[in-house]
């Protein structure tokens, strides 16, 4: 179950921001120092679900760092592409609370990382991030072939439930209607924002 690990310019920039970003006072953000572990995170579009193209068409986006010592949890971000992008810090953010995206998404990560599929030699725990439908999620990438599971840790998407793991396909079918949605709004924005 080997995590794929960040490049040396990835953990230079968390690293870097850390020390640029943190108050020195935060308990919860003082636990991202000892952090040595990232987890890739991807995005997918509207289209992407509208035109089946899976998650094969998920594109890098960068890592996420999270610690925790309940009642203290902190998360960091850091933007890097595959392409020439310098990776970057974004947020670095941290929460005592038990009702937060930090701690929701810390809880997945440990639920994943427990997971039978992520026993599986070679399996993956990935993050997967579908911005335009306000959809976050811990993705589990099996080695070989298909297989892939998804669980929202954060979701307005109706039909999916927090934390229950959907086969990939399954998961994506349920967010077509909420994609359509999206993807109308948008096009009635873009429509009535011209002069």
């Amino acid at each position: 179950m080997p995590l794929v690990q960040p490049t040396v310019l990835v953990l230079q920039a968390f690293r870097g921001g850390l020390l640029d970003l943190a108050d020195p006072d935060d308990q919860a953000l003082a636990l991202l120092h000892g952090v040595q572990v990232g987890h890739q995170i991807y995005t997918l579009g509207l289209r992407d679900i509208l035109t089946g193209a899976g998650l094969s068409a998920a594109t890098l986006a960068g890592w996420q760092f999270v610690a925790s010592n309940p009642p203290n949890f902190a998360a960091a971000y850091v933007a890097s592409t595959l392409g020439d992008q310098t990776p970057s810090i974004s947020s670095v953010s941290s929460s005592t609370s038990g009702d937060s995206t930090i701690v929701s998404l810390v809880e997945a990560i440990q639920t994943g990382g427990v997971h039978p599929l992520f026993q599986q030699l070679g399996s993956e725990l990935r993050l997967l991030k579908i911005p335009s439908v306000l959809v976050e999620a811990v993705w589990l990438k099996p080695e070989l072939g298909g297989g892939d599971l998804i669980a929202p840790y954060l979701t307005v998407a109706q039909g999916l439930q927090k934390m229950n793991w959907y086969p990939a396909q399954d998961f994506l079918n349920l967010l077509k209607p909420l994609a359509t949605q999206f993807l109308i709004l948008e096009a009635l924005s873009a429509v009535n924002s011209k002069p």
